[in-house]
């Protein structure tokens, strides 16, 4: 299922880029951007480095959006 993050994610560029920004793995940003939950403490990795709320990992994305995905 996405979420509102995982769309909110896919739309801030390539994920080579949006790893050195959030300084983790680029596997990791993968892993996010195909559906899977960060831990806590990378939620809110997330959200001070990227912007992204610690409750968007946990709420359905509008089918809107996905489509935009």
């Amino acid at each position: 299922m996405l979420t509102e993050a995982t769309v909110m994610l896919r739309k801030l560029g390539r994920q080579g880029d949006v790893a050195r920004r959030a300084g983790v793995a680029q596997g990791t940003i993968s892993k996010w951007c195909a559906g899977v939950k960060p831990t806590y403490d990378n939620r809110v990795i997330a959200r001070d480095r990227l912007g992204i709320p610690l409750d968007a990992w946990d709420r359905p994305a509008l089918s809107s959006e996905c489509a935009a995905a």
